[in-house]
């Protein structure tokens, strides 16, 4: 079923990306601990489909991204991807979209069009379209992110 597959493929592409967002270090040291405590949480939450509790660490990990390394760097988009997970899980789309948007943005510009995270992150609005009923451009958003990872 493709369907199904591409379940799969988006489950272990949310855990990729989730893991590399995990891996984030900030060079200012108070900082650094403040999100590997914060990641650490979130990652446990986000596990158990906590995600009311995940929300407000997700967003909280995003600002001290961005204010250490900026709104355009790899980390912050994804910090903005992460964040954009725990919303649409939570079924709020008009929160989700404009972060994934800004996530694929970075992605794009950084990495080049055929990147896994770019993959990733088209793979979730996808998934974004699916949910709100958008299946067309989800069908296509699903068909860019299968070529990119083959």
């Amino acid at each position: 079923n493709r369907n199904s597959d591409m379940k799969c493929n988006h489950v272990s592409l949310v855990i990729w990306l989730l893991g590399g967002s995990l891996a984030v270090s900030i060079a200012l040291g108070e900082e650094q601990a403040d999100v590997s405590e914060l990641n650490a949480k979130f990652q446990r939450l986000y596990a158990t489909k906590q995600f009311n509790q995940a929300a407000p660490i997700a967003e909280k990990i995003l600002q001290i991204t961005e204010e250490t390394h900026g709104p355009d760097d790899r980390k912050t988009a994804i910090a903005a991807n992460n964040l954009a997970e725990v919303y649409r899980y939570m079924g709020q789309y008009a929160k989700a979209e404009p972060l994934y948007e800004r996530a694929l943005k970075v992605f794009e510009k950084e990495l080049g069009p055929d990147h896994p995270d770019v993959a990733s992150v088209v793979n979730n609005i996808a998934l974004l379209d699916s949910e709100t009923g958008a299946y067309d451009k989800a069908e296509t958003l699903y068909q860019r992110a299968l070529n990119i990872t083959t």
